[in-house]
């Protein structure tokens, strides 16, 4: 009989909400208490195995990095809107300086 894993509950749900957050694979391992090696070694039996004990895993990396993903379009996409509102408004004018500094 092996080692126990070291893939509980905790720390699957402490890689998850890194990943969600937009962390590496390397940050997210790290910050769940294991070796990024470890991390690879179970997305990898996933792959091999998805119906295995990895499987939900590796799943649930993939959700994570979607939301993630997602997260971080929108968050360009609200950034370009207020840029052309500020636009269309004359707020950049010069550059990004206000007009009283250029008449000083």
């Amino acid at each position: 009989m092996g080692r126990p894993t070291k893939l509980t509950a905790v720390v699957q749900q402490r890689i998850i909400e890194a990943l969600g957050l937009g962390a590496t694979y390397e940050i997210a391992a790290k910050y769940g208490g294991v070796d990024y090696a470890t991390f690879r070694r179970w997305m990898t039996r996933a792959e091999d195995n998805p119906a295995g004990p990895y499987g939900a895993f590796r799943a649930a990396v993939e959700e994570a990095e979607g939301e993630a993903q997602q997260a971080a379009v929108e968050g360009v996409a609200q950034v370009e809107l207020l840029r052309g509102t500020r636009e269309e408004l004359g707020v950049l004018g010069q550059g990004s300086r206000p007009a009283a500094l250029d008449e000083a």
